[in-house]
Order: structure tokens, then C-alpha cells, then sequence
């Protein structure tokens, strides 16, 4: 919760909102969705603290890539190569010429063990009816929980790896749902096919075993639900979009403003863009308060 209310308070002051995202009796819920939204009106060029960008990476409000920086922070603290040397301790089985061969052998012997354990868990596959149940669970929580609830699923099956990419920053949970399940019941086809292979492979003498799991890593890349990525380029932006309808001679409304960008493809959200819409047009100097708006609803681009 700290975290979240000092991304708040960091947006606040680098968006200049008006009104602010509220930090003090608030639920974390509400507050995480009130950060997505405003995070929606950065950009590239606003100045961001590392910490606030870890942040709304962790409830997936970056929509940008995250900085290379924190990535390599994240690489050094992983390898730690150097304890393995010392638990080798080669120059001590030198004088015994006997046992290093032994040694290799065993360790030899154990990675095909584990080679055909790996195999054996590819060829049995995941369990889709299971995936599918978490992701019908997940898309009936809030916005921000169903968000990192994706990000885990995905992050956690080698079945999605193709999305990993579209979830580094912010991204749409229904484009993304609907990607799952594509990839979901493509794998399933798949899966059917295997079967009808297995009884030519049984009456082989011992040597069949072997050529069923040269053909797993044949089927492992599942590279062809990249035709769902989330965003595309050249695509229009929210703010493109507000700007372009202020700058026409009839102006418009938040509701149409925020209507074109469920109907160009940007957010499917119309509740979401409207907010983000008052937001932007706040930004821009416009008077959002309902008095105002009452008055006038039709925006136009100050001359």
C-alpha cells in the first residue's frame, strides 16, 4: 500500500492533476484503478522514479519498456557462478584417476534422467481445462487484480510464452484473455493429433520410445499466436484521438471522444476512457468540472 500511494503522489505532482488521485481513505483496490488510469497519460518523455516504475510495472500500468537498468540489476543477482568451481574441487580428485570418471558418469547419467523427465512432462502437456478455469477466475476480479492475476498466469506457463512481450507494459486484459484461450484450444488440436501416433510407436521394440521425444521439441515453438499481439504499430492513441476531435470545427463531447476510442481499437473500456478522457482534457488546460460541463458539453481546441 505505501508503495502505491507514492506512485500516486508522484503522478499526481508529474501530470499536474486536478483532481488528484486521492491517497488517504482509500482501499487499495480503488487506488490501484485510479493509478492505471491516471498512468495512462504519461509519456515517454514525463520523469519517472525507479521505484514508482517498478510499481506500475507490478499492477501493469507501464505502458512503456522498462528501463535496462533494472533488468541487468535482476540478471547480476542471479548467476553466482563462482560457488560451483569450489564444490567441483578438481584439483582434489586429480591423484585419483579412477573416481573423476565415475563421478562424470553418474552426472551424465543423471541429466538424461532429467532430460527425460523434462521430455516426459512436454509430452503429457498442461492441463487446458485447468488454464481455462483460472481464466474465467481471474476475468471476474477487479481490473487490477485481474491484471496481475494474467500477468502470473502467463509468466508461470510455458504454454503463453508468446505473451510474455505484450504484458511488459500496460495491455488490454481482454485482448489478452482472448489470446490465452486462442492458444489454449490451438494446443488442444495439437494435443489430439499426438495420439493417433502413440499405438504405431508401442509395438516398436525399445527403440520407438526414443524417436516419440525426438518429435515433442519439433511441436514446442506455439509461435503462431502472435497474430494477437495488443498493440500495433501506428496505431492511434488516446490522446492522438482527443486531440484530433478537439482541433475538428464541431469540437466534441468526453462520451464521443471516449466512445472513439472503444471504436478505433484503443480500449475496448468506454467507462475507463472517459475517465482518462477528463483527465487528458484537465491536462490540456480545459475547465472538467461538471458545472462547466453542464454549461458546454462540446470541447473545441483553444485557438
Amino acid at each position: 500500500m505505501k508503495n502505491l500511494i507514492a506512485a500516486a503522489t508522484e503522478l499526481n505532482e508529474v501530470l499536474g492533476l486536478d483532481p488528484a488521485i486521492p491517497t488517504k481513505k482509500v482501499t487499495e483496490t480503488v487506488l490501484t484503478d485510479k493509478i492505471i488510469e491516471a498512468a495512462d497519460m504519461l509519456e515517454e518523455d514525463d520523469v519517472i522514479t525507479p521505484e514508482t516504475i517498478k510499481t506500475l510495472v507490478k499492477i501493469g500500468a507501464w505502458k512503456f519498456e522498462v528501463p535496462e537498468e533494472e533488468e541487468e540489476e535482476e540478471e547480476e543477482d542471479e548467476p553466482a557462478p563462482a560457488p560451483k568451481k569450489a564444490a567441483g574441487k578438481k584439483p582434489a580428485a586429480a591423484p585419483k584417476k579412477a573416481a573423476p570418471v565415475e563421478e562424470e558418469e553418474e552426472e551424465e547419467e543423471e541429466e538424461e534422467e532429467e532430460e527425460e523427465e523434462e521430455e516426459e512432462e512436454e509430452e503429457e502437456g498442461p492441463d487446458f481445462d485447468a488454464l481455462v478455469k483460472q481464466i474465467k477466475t481471474a476475468d471476474k476480479l477487479a481490473l487490477a487484480e485481474k491484471t496481475v492475476a494474467f500477468k502470473k498466469l502467463i509468466k508461470t506457463n510455458d504454454l503463453f510464452t508468446s505473451l510474455r512481450k505484450d504484458i511488459a507494459g500496460k495491455f488490454n486484459a481482454g485482448d489478452i484473455k482472448n489470446s490465452m484461450l486462442e492458444i489454449i484450444v490451438k494446443a488442444e488440436k495439437k494435443g489430439a493429433k499426438k495420439p493417433a501416433a502413440a499405438p504405431a510407436a508401442a509395438p516398436a521394440k525399445g527403440k520407438a520410445a526414443p524417436a516419440a521425444k525426438k518429435e515433442a521439441p519439433a511441436e514446442k515453438p506455439a509461435k503462431e499466436p502472435k497474430v494477437a499481439k495488443v498493440k500495433k504499430e501506428g496505431a492511434p492513441t488516446k490522446k492522438s484521438l482527443i486531440e484530433g476531435m478537439l482541433a475538428t470545427k464541431t469540437g466534441a463531447t468526453i462520451e464521443q471522444m471516449a466512445q472513439a476510442m472503444v471504436d478505433q481499437g484503443v480500449d475496448p473500456d468506454l467507462k475507463k476512457n472517459i475517465v482518462v478522457t477528463k483527465l487528458w482534457l484537465s491536462k490540456m488546460g480545459f475547465d472538467t468540472k461538471k458545472a462547466a460541463i453542464d454549461k458546454n458539453p462540446v470541447f473545441k481546441a483553444k485557438k
